[in-house]
């Protein structure tokens, strides 16, 4: 069974996966008819199950250096935006939390990308491993900026609207199918009235 952003369950047999991948396989335990799929019980192998041990390899970092003079600007891994106050004079710092790298754990090549993708967009960011909190010179710089993200509600200062990719489409959506349904309704209007 996988999800297919459906209100029902969707199963796939052998058959199908054979079909779409290109493959033979055969006398696997989704070699049946899609009608006996809901009622086979779970084989005795697939039963025994193992909570991963899941932890980010944090590298160490030096404290970052920071211009009391100057404005604070945090990234994270979910805003590492070039464009964002880029011709501002600030100290930039991307912030990689442990408590939040326990909670949301990623992979050492995971981790070398966002900072690589920091590094190399962002001029003069300084990479902090720890708290937001235990940043140096907090109270001592005339502001502190960052975006909106849900994970970031604890860092301090001003946090900035995030882009939207189309800002007309609000509220709760359960799936990104039934948002983008949405989102494509009003890029179709704009592209007829010919203000995309």
């Amino acid at each position: 069974m996988a999800g297919a952003f459906a209100g029902k369950p969707y199963y796939c047999n052998q058959e199908n996966i054979n079909h779409y991948t290109g493959s033979q396989q055969r006398h696997t335990y989704l070699d049946v008819a899609y009608g006996e799929l809901p009622t086979l019980p779970v084989p005795p192998e697939l039963q025994a199950t193992v909570a991963p041990d899941l932890e980010t390899p944090l590298p160490a970092t030096p404290a970052p250096v920071i211009d009391p003079a100057r404005p604070l600007l945090l990234y994270n891994s979910y805003h590492l935006d070039p464009q964002w106050r880029a011709d501002e004079p600030a100290n930039r710092i991307l912030v990689l939390e442990p408590s939040h790298f326990r909670r949301f754990p990623v992979s050492g090549a995971v981790l070398a990308f966002i900072q690589r993708l920091a590094t190399d967009n962002i001029p003069g960011i300084q990479v902090f491993v720890g708290e937001v909190t235990e940043l140096p010179h907090l109270a001592d710089v005339p502001a502190i900026y960052t975006r909106q993200h849900p994970t970031t509600a604890h860092y301090p200062g001003t946090h900035d609207a995030r882009p939207w990719l189309v800002p007309e489409v609000v509220g709760y959506f359960p799936s990104f199918f039934n948002y983008w349904k949405k989102c494509e309704k009003v890029l179709r209007r704009q592209e007829v009235e010919g203000t995309v």
